[in-house]
């Protein structure tokens, strides 16, 4: 009795193996190939998360937030720009290049390089 529920039990997995290994779910009406179901494409290109006034505002602290920032750490120089939409709406250079030297902290020479120019 023990035997014939085990062959039973091998006998229904194979069948819903086999039933499995049809491909007929591969294939649409008249055995063509059915067309894969893809997720939606992201957009292009992501929306601002920030309004043109929210930029406009944090531009504004900018200065302070960098002279405090190279105040604190001892940085000599920085170069900050800040695009937005594809256009740079801030760019400024703040301290020397080098400690000692007077070269300035050159913004659009910043830009160039970040931008791969």
């Amino acid at each position: 009795m023990r035997r014939a529920r085990l062959v039973t039990l091998i006998v229904v997995a194979m069948a819903l193996i086999a039933s499995g290994c049809t491909g007929e779910s591969a294939t649409g009406p008249g055995g063509t190939a059915a067309a894969p179901t893809l997720a939606p494409a992201p957009p292009s290109q992501v929306p601002p998360l920030l309004t043109q006034q929210q930029v406009d505002h944090a531009v504004l602290t900018l200065d302070g937030l960098v002279r405090e920032a190279m105040t604190r750490t001892g940085v000599p120089g920085v170069a900050v720009s800040v695009v937005y939409r594809d256009q740079v709406v801030y760019s400024k250079g703040f301290g020397v290049r080098e400690v000692g030297k007077p070269d300035t902290v050159d913004p659009v020479g910043f830009q160039n390089s970040a931008m791969g120019l």
